[in-house]
């Protein structure tokens, strides 16, 4: 081993430590040359000790009794895993042990699971609330702010307080601000801009739910996400961001990057504008994904894939200008993004839709009126504009 690994040990986390091979023999079966190597690194990377003796515990608690298996073969479980667990990602500790005890059969050395568990006060089950017309925050206390612009301003500083369209928002004083998550719901056809204490700057898109500290503390500035939101990450090394969805999480130390993460799509999707995104999939088998500037990692919801391509980053950042552009976008995907910007119901009549795509330019500040009329002109497509309990825009060929 030599000094290009002890300088990619040095930004190990537990589970990467857990998963790697090298690591994993010197736990179990030492040499002299790893003990040298592993000797000399807790010296000059005392930070990471804590890590390390953790992933000692996780290899320890899943020591091999069989042969190696092929790295097909661990997919093929991880897959198999990842439908039971998809189905309840809250396991208690009992239920925790049992998966252990399996995978204590099936894992070689160097193939080590590590379970990802969701920090309490935040779960993903939970809906944003979109049938309202106005945004709202509700602090770790319980105490809430609603605000109707259809844009908001929000800061928290670096006490905690936080700070909504110039206001500052009181919390109760018997209640500690620092325990806790506080949450932003965005309903359809509002959207906000959130400052975090550490400087970092969020975008938050229409019919999303973010949640996040009033101050951050320990080793990870951990937020979380349920819908569509635009981040410009304040660089931190010794204490990375890390951004949890219901089906990726994103590790970062200072980047710009949009996530959307919305319940109803079939994908879950990161595409880093600028610095280094790691992206990985929580479950029992933690793997983890890098993606470079101009790149886009897409998991697949009914595969439990995730791959990588390249992209034009402007397509999915956008909407924090005020504009959506869309090359050879379906109509079908086009509709659903006006759909949740303006919060209104676009019913579409014709299933040859579904086969139809667009490309252009939409001016999103405009009204809905004007935006499907430009739809209208450059697809030869319809639109009756219907009045009932809320307006319906039907779209015929």
């Amino acid at each position: 081993m030599n000094i290009r690994n002890m300088k990619k040990y040095s930004q190990y986390e537990v589970d990467d430590f857990a998963a790697d091979s090298e690591f994993g023999n010197w736990v179990l079966t030492p040499d002299s040359d790893s003990r040298d190597f592993w000797n000399r690194f807790l010296i000059e990377n005392p930070h990471q000790a804590t890590n390390i003796e953790e992933a000692k515990k996780l290899i320890y608690s899943f020591k091999t009794i069989d042969s190696p298996v092929s790295q097909n073969r661990l997919d093929s479980i991880w897959k198999d895993i990842n439908s039971k667990t998809s189905q309840n990602r809250r396991f208690n500790f009992f239920v925790f042990r049992q998966w252990a005890a399996i995978a204590i059969l099936l894992l070689s050395v160097g193939t080590v699971a590590y379970f990802h568990y969701k920090t309490p006060g935040f779960e993903f089950s939970e809906q944003p609330t979109l049938s309202t017309n106005k945004a709202k925050i509700v602090l770790a206390d319980g105490s809430t702010k609603s605000f109707a612009k259809q844009e908001s301003e929000i800061e928290v500083n670096t006490s905690g307080e936080i700070i909504v369209n110039s206001d500052t928002i009181k919390s109760s004083p018997s209640k500690n601000i620092k325990v806790g998550l506080n949450h932003v719901v965005m309903p359809y056809g509002k959207q906000t801009s959130l400052q975090l204490p550490d400087g970092t700057l969020v975008y938050v898109n229409a019919g999303t739910k973010f949640s996040f500290p009033s101050k951050f503390e320990g080793s990870k500035r951990e937020v979380y996400l349920k819908g569509e939101a635009l981040f410009d990450v304040s660089e931190n090394k010794e204490n990375p961001f890390v951004v949890h969805t219901s089906e990726m999480d994103i590790y970062v130390t200072g980047t710009k990057f949009n996530v959307s993460a919305y319940d109803d799509d079939n994908y879950t999707q990161t595409v880093l504008v600028s610095g280094e995104v790691k992206v990985s999939k929580p479950g029992i088998l933690n793997k983890k994904i890098n993606i470079q500037p101009g790149e886009s990692a897409l998991f697949n919801k009914k595969t439990g894939n995730i791959s990588t391509m390249e992209v034009d980053t402007e397509l999915y950042t956008a909407w924090t200008k005020g504009y959506l552009i869309f090359k050879g976008e379906m109509l079908t995907n086009v509709f659903k993004k006006l759909e949740r910007f303006y919060d209104r119901k676009i019913v579409v009549q014709r299933q040859m839709l579904h086969t139809r795509s667009f490309s252009g330019k939409l001016d999103i500040q405009k009204g809905i009126d004007s935006v499907l009329d430009d739809i209208s002109f450059v697809s030869t497509l319809r639109i009756q504009k219907k009045k009932e309990k809320q307006t319906y825009y039907i779209i015929k060929p």
